[in-house]
């Protein structure tokens, strides 16, 4: 019973860790308010509204990741991988550096069940921003409960709960389980 509440528990924390991507990038003062339209129809749960506006963006301003990478998560939520996949990949193309990109990117291929790409995805982030909290953790539970690779699961965990200023009982008691496991 713990083990599956332990399952469910995490499956929500990646979900909520993924559910923003807003790249840290320069936008005129027109693409910034057709970005914040965008952003608020996603908000409000308009997906084909969002959508639209991203495509237009992405027309008129084709140098920009965040259009991208907002698409690839819509694209995920409605369940098109494939859009998903080209819009994810043409965001990271754009912004090579940007640590939430690879983050949701990572999500997404976890949740397609493309493991080992996942892990690299969560490793790029973790290499782009040390101090960025949610892809230490997503590794951590790919680690855990995809890969079984306990020892490096308890890692990152480790690591997660060093970089967070607030405690995290959850994570902790996560820990504390794997490490009662270990032989």
């Amino acid at each position: 019973m713990f083990y599956t509440r332990h399952i469910i528990s995490l499956l929500l924390l990646v979900a909520l860790a993924a559910c923003s991507t807003a790249p840290k990038q320069k936008y005129n003062a027109a693409a910034l308010d057709e970005y914040q339209t965008a952003l608020a129809a996603m908000k409000a749960g308009q997906s084909d509204e969002a959508i639209k506006y991203l495509l237009q963006m992405t027309e008129g301003y084709p140098t920009l990741a965040g259009p991208y990478a907002n698409l690839g998560l819509l694209y995920q939520r409605q369940g098109r991988p494939k859009e998903a996949t080209v819009a994810f990949d043409k965001a990271l193309t754009l912004q090579p550096t940007s640590a939430k990109i690879y983050n949701s990117a990572a999500v997404f291929y976890r949740s397609q069940g493309r493991f080992h790409d996942a892990e690299s995805a969560y490793l790029q982030a973790i290499e782009k921003s040390s101090s960025y909290a949610d892809p230490i953790l997503n590794l951590a539970i790919l680690y855990d409960l995809y890969l079984k690779q306990p020892g490096k699961a308890i890692k990152y965990y480790k690591h997660y709960l060093a970089l967070n200023d607030k405690n995290n009982e959850q994570v902790a008691l996560w820990l504390a389980d794997l490490e009662q496991r270990q032989p």
